[in-house]
């Protein structure tokens, strides 16, 4: 029995190298997949009412990652697509505590996902950590957060 991968996924650049990082290094075959995208804002129509939460299905990048990893191989039947409501838009804390919840019905071995790279110093002004900070510190499962290659080359030549 494969392992039970959560691939957290937004729009972003860096979730997107994430899922493509673990398809090409890490996945295996008998992986069961389970891309979990966390809804923080309600889409609305053309009358500003609004109609429904924008759903990972909907998003262009379910399709293309779904696209991506049956080339590597990966079953289309091991991979699903869940969203998740969070209660604030504008809180790392509500989007953390929905993903908390998430592994918390949903048995996982591994949480994969990209890091958008806030820095300790704004972590230390702030008092916040990112997303990622929250995860590998706050949920019993092992976590693989992957950097973005420009993050990388940042660190590299700020330490030359």
């Amino acid at each position: 029995m494969g392992r039970k991968v959560l691939l957290l996924v937004d729009e972003s650049p860096n979730s997107e190298h994430a899922v493509k990082w673990f398809a090409e290094t890490s996945v295996r075959l008998d992986d069961e997949l389970c891309m979990v995208h966390v809804v923080t804002a309600p889409v609305t129509d053309t009358h500003g009412t609004v109609a429904a939460y924008k759903t990972a299905k909907d998003s262009g990048l379910y399709l293309k990652l779904t696209s991506f990893l049956t080339e590597k191989d990966v079953p289309q039947s091991r991979i699903q697509c869940h969203s998740v409501g969070a209660s604030s838009s504008h809180s790392v804390h509500s989007v953390c505590t929905a993903i908390k919840q998430y592994v918390e019905a949903h048995p996982t071995d591994l949480i994969v996902m990209g890091s958008r790279g806030m820095s300790s110093l704004k972590k230390v002004f702030t008092g916040l950590g990112g997303t990622s900070d929250y995860v590998v510190k706050h949920i019993p499962v092992a976590a693989l957060v992957v950097p973005y290659p420009q993050m990388v080359k940042e660190v590299s030549e700020s330490t030359a």
